[in-house]
């Protein structure tokens, strides 16, 4: 299973059976040194796989298994972050963290959210995830090459490429959903950040961004092998990028002539197959 409940539960499994003082033994399930920045921002990111898995249930509806799951977020908030207790004492050892009880409900509610959500970004497919950190590699040379794009935006970008660089590295502690929710997040805003790339770097950006798509698209199962995925992303992106750029074209065009009311271009973009 893929999902963040599932990864949350095999943290806090490895937390329990430490059998040290809490801050040692989450120190040694994370690989980090404690009271270390590297300490801080790897459970930082535990805090993140309990906000996605409350984020997953609520993609459950108004449904009786999502009121019993949601009773149990209290307590897995209380394992992950144990707020009485003292972190270095032995007084509050590690398997006290969280109940059997407990742990059981965050297990019964992976296997739920499994089983519901399967094949979207909150349990995603696994086989392609080493072709995310081919994306980084990529999109690390492009961004600081777009120097037509505000310094800010840039390193904002940058700043997201090595977070999911580093997540994938990292899949084994984290797990694969956080890696793909991120991606998908990291997707959108260099799709948006396009409307500010000079027009003679956008043939470059919209293959990477194409690249990208697919293999978001395996992570989340959508393809079915009928179709030239690459293909079919390349036709999408290069109608998101031209309706982006075109509206682009117009509030440029509103800002010289005065004030009025911007209008979204009313021509469909033509894609490659089109123009066929």
């Amino acid at each position: 299973m893929t999902n963040s409940a599932t990864q949350l539960h095999g943290l806090l499994q490895q937390v329990r059976a430490q059998g040290t003082a809490i801050g040692p033994a989450w120190s040694t399930v994370l690989g980090a040194e404690w009271d270390s920045p590297d300490f801080a921002r790897r459970h930082g990111e535990v805090l993140r796989l309990l906000a996605e898995t409350v984020d997953a249930i609520a993609c459950l509806g108004d449904s009786s298994t999502k009121r019993r799951m949601e009773t149990y977020v209290p307590r897995w908030w209380t394992a992950v972050m144990s707020p009485r207790a003292d972190w270095l004492s032995g007084h509050s050892p590690s398997g006290g963290v969280i109940s059997d009880s407990d742990l059981d409900h965050l297990a019964s509610a992976a296997d739920i959210l499994e089983a519901r959500l399967g094949g979207t970004p909150m349990a995603p497919q696994v086989d392609v995830l080493e072709s995310l950190a081919t994306q980084c590699s990529l999109w690390e040379t492009l961004i600081p090459e777009a120097t037509e794009l505000p310094q800010a935006l840039r390193l904002a970008l940058l700043g997201h490429v090595h977070h999911l660089s580093w997540l994938v590295a990292n899949v084994d502690v984290f797990g694969p959903a956080r890696a793909t929710q991120e991606a998908h997040a990291l997707f959108g805003e260099i799709t948006v950040a396009t409307a500010r790339v000079k027009r003679s770097r956008l043939p470059q950006w919209r293959d990477s961004l194409a690249s990208m798509f697919a293999v978001l698209v395996f992570l989340n199962g959508l393809s079915d092998g009928t179709t030239d995925l690459l293909e079919a992303a390349s036709d999408t992106v290069n109608a998101v990028t031209h309706l982006i750029t075109a509206t682009t074209d117009a509030v440029t065009t509103d800002a010289e002539q005065g004030p009025g009311q911007i209008e979204a271009p009313d021509r469909e973009p033509k894609t490659p197959r089109d123009q066929t």
